[in-house]
């Protein structure tokens, strides 16, 4: 009996030592499964990312019919339930036309609305973009303070530009182009190392002239190709010795240059120190 009982222990742990060890491509594979298991964001544009892409896949019909000549409110409404967009009796449409941009061919539609801000910030109201392909798919959205279309590559199609701003009135400038399906920023930097360009806030001892930095289009180096030049004064409220300034009258105001250069063969503009 002991014999029989010692030979099936035996053979258990040779079964066990037989067993196949999970690899790390698998155990990967497994982590990666339980995660498709969390709530769904209901903010589509946060990091949802599913979210997003099924979204950008869609159809926008009222962007391809008579609903914004006819009817601009259900327009903005519809434009609420389906991406977001903060709806009340002061939105408005601010701009609604077809447009160019780099990397496409096809024109596209800009919409550009107007309506109360619907956080925290000092700013009662915000402007939101939208930009639609010509079959009604969605490109790019964004909240900025000022956007435009500028021709900045020579003889081709103009590139959209933003200029985005937090609570606190600070901000920077975006150039997108259209590349592989999507819009991209073409500054060659990374979002938080971007340089400030945009500064309504006294607090910071300054703030820009007319908000922002202008932006020029330059051959600065004599290349032949078209480079963004970000340009303007900085006003200086404070003297250093606790005495503050009006923006009216400050203090002093400083030039305030940056350029950014193309780069043909990477197709990038580079900040130039």
């Amino acid at each position: 009996m002991l014999a029989r009982l010692l030979s099936l222990v035996a053979f258990l742990i040779t079964l066990s030592a037989c067993s196949p060890t999970p690899s790390v491509e698998q155990k990967m594979a497994i982590t990666s499964t339980d995660t498709t298991n969390t709530v769904v964001n209901q903010n589509i544009f946060k990091d949802d990312f599913g979210s997003k892409k099924k979204l950008y896949q869609e159809v926008f019909a009222p962007i391809l019919d008579s609903t914004f000549y006819k009817t601009p409110q259900l327009f903005l409404q519809q434009l609420s339930t389906t991406y977001g967009q903060a709806y009340s009796k002061e939105t408005s449409v601010l701009t609604f036309e077809r447009q160019q941009i780099l990397g496409l061919k096809d024109s596209i539609w800009f919409i550009n609305c107007l309506s109360p801000t619907t956080n925290d910030c000092a700013y009662p109201m915000q402007q939101t973009q939208y930009l639609f392909d010509l079959k009604g798919h969605l490109l790019h959205q964004s909240q900025a303070a000022v956007a435009s279309f500028i021709p900045a590559v020579l003889d081709s199609m103009p590139i959209f530009m933003t200029i985005t701003h937090d609570c606190e009135g600070n901000g920077q400038h975006h150039f997108y182009i259209y590349q592989q399906g999507k819009l991209i920023d073409i500054f060659n930097v990374l979002m938080e190392n971007t340089p400030k360009s945009y500064d309504t806030n006294p607090e910071g001892g300054g703030v820009f002239r007319k908000n922002h930095l202008e932006t020029f289009v330059e051959d600065v180096n004599q290349d032949g190709f078209n480079d963004i030049v970000l340009r303007g004064k900085w006003l200086v409220l404070d003297n250093g010795k606790g005495r503050q300034y009006p923006v009216s009258r400050p203090f002093k105001a400083e030039r305030v240059e940056y350029q950014f250069l193309y780069h043909p063969t990477k197709e990038v503009f580079l900040l130039t120190e």
